[in-house]
């Protein structure tokens, strides 16, 4: 801090007494405004060239160097042809540093950064030091260098290239994650080692008999041709929704081929690739005899209604789901091209059995950042959870008469970890 060109008073007349009372032997640099001894040719701290008379400028009215200014302006050389009384009267009056936006206090520290070459600290919209011109702004706080970005917005992927490990070890280890913001939305960005992609596969038809996941995966490696040396995994997504099958890939190229093609075939199934997708879930669904159809219409139409507004307007809300459905059914062909958008980025499959329900939602189309920030709809005048897991479903049975539910819950074996039962003498203990 030492080193940091002072604050200078803007005040003329201030300026004028300060040079006549109580004048040191300096002269002011026009490109900092640093105040230099009458011996040298250059600016102590920028280095440049001494211009224009040597004019005496009081030191000891400077501020405390807490208080900076960067890029003063100097106005004096608007006439040549001045004359000798008037330019040696402007000699001071010109020399009026900007109090630009570039002013920083001790308190806005983490508006600036610090030149590696001559410590100034400098506006973080300055991407060279305006002292120096030689240190270039870090890219971070904890001074991490990027030489480059590769973004694929289609997958939500981006690759960060650095110039050195501790660089990949800092980004990794301390920084871990970072807020990106447009708009209302913001996107929690995670920094990770080694990509993995996950999608959804899709299979359409859950009467037959579903390929096990070995199938599906030597399928996989014969569509895309994958040459990869770590193949990608396959799981089950879940009991309640066995031909939706969860894929954990490694590699950009093998999954942006796979959105190209979109679907397969597999033992006489159509397979639909998801990729890119919020995976949601709602469980123990009330509304009776509802379907997929009416489920995209509940969350069409409450994307833009407020958390309270879907708690308190049920007859609303169940009314404007039942004219889109009424619609959809009756339109198919001819609805609004926004609306055919937004379907096609939702896909909803409900288990009647369970009463629960899937919802894989596209990032790619705009208005699933509202879907995302949403904690509850109202499904046809009953509110539902969304949540981002299934609760573990045991169903026990028979159970003995004379057992009470519980002395079946307390036992051992569940660890005290049953948060509900049904006592319809068939515990589903979740």
């Amino acid at each position: 801090m030492d080193n940091l060109p002072p604050y200078v008073n803007n005040n003329n007349d201030q300026r004028r007494s300060t040079a006549t009372e109580r004048a040191t032997d300096n002269w002011i640099c026009i490109t900092c405004s640093y105040g230099n001894p009458l011996y040298t040719e250059q600016c102590q701290m920028s280095n440049a060239d001494h211009v224009g008379p040597r004019t005496t400028v009081d030191m000891s009215s400077f501020t405390s160097p807490t208080t900076i200014v960067q890029k003063s302006t100097f106005v004096s050389q608007t006439s040549k042809t001045k004359s000798p009384q008037l330019e040696e009267e402007n000699d001071i009056m010109d020399y009026q540093p900007a109090l630009s936006p570039h002013v920083r206090t001790k308190h806005s520290a983490q508006n600036e950064w610090s030149c590696s070459e001559c410590t100034f600290l400098n506006a973080n919209d300055d991407e060279y030091c305006s002292i120096c011109n030689k240190g270039i702004r870090p890219n971070s706080g904890h001074q991490i260098i990027v030489s480059g970005v590769k973004c694929n917005t289609k997958i939500g992927i981006g690759t960060i290239h650095l110039k050195n490990g501790q660089d990949k070890h800092n980004l990794l280890n301390k920084i871990r994650t970072t807020h990106l913001c447009s708009g209302e939305a913001t996107t929690i960005v995670r920094f990770v080692n080694e990509i993995e992609l996950s999608s959804y596969l899709v299979l359409d038809n859950q009467q037959q008999q579903l390929p096990t996941t070995t199938e599906i995966s030597r399928r996989w490696v014969e569509v895309l041709n994958n040459q990869n040396n770590k193949q990608p995994i396959f799981q089950i997504l879940s009991k309640q929704f066995p031909n939706i099958i969860r894929v954990t890939s490694y590699s950009i190229e093998e999954l942006l081929i796979a959105m190209n093609i979109g679907v397969f075939q597999i033992q006489g199934q159509i397979a639909t690739i998801y990729a890119n997708c919020n995976c949601s879930y709602f469980e123990d669904l009330k509304a009776q005899n509802i379907n997929s159809d009416m489920l995209f219409c509940c969350i069409a139409t409450q994307l833009n209604m407020s958390e309270q507004e879907r708690m308190q307007n049920a007859t609303e809300c169940k009314q404007k789901a039942s004219d889109l459905y009424i619609m959809l059914q009756e339109q198919r062909s001819s609805i609004d091209t926004n609306l055919k958008q937004l379907k096609s980025s939702f896909y909803t499959q409900i288990n009647s059995e369970s009463n629960m329900a899937i919802i894989l939602a596209s990032y790619q189309e705009p208005s699933i950042q509202k879907w995302v920030r949403i904690n509850h709809i109202n499904v046809l005048g009953h509110l539902a959870r969304k949540v981002e897991q299934l609760s573990l479903r045991l169903v026990v049975k028979p159970i003995p008469k004379e057992m009470t539910m519980r002395t079946l819950t307390s036992q051992s074996i569940f660890n005290n970890s049953v948060k509900k039962n049904r006592s319809n003498r068939r515990s589903s203990c979740t």
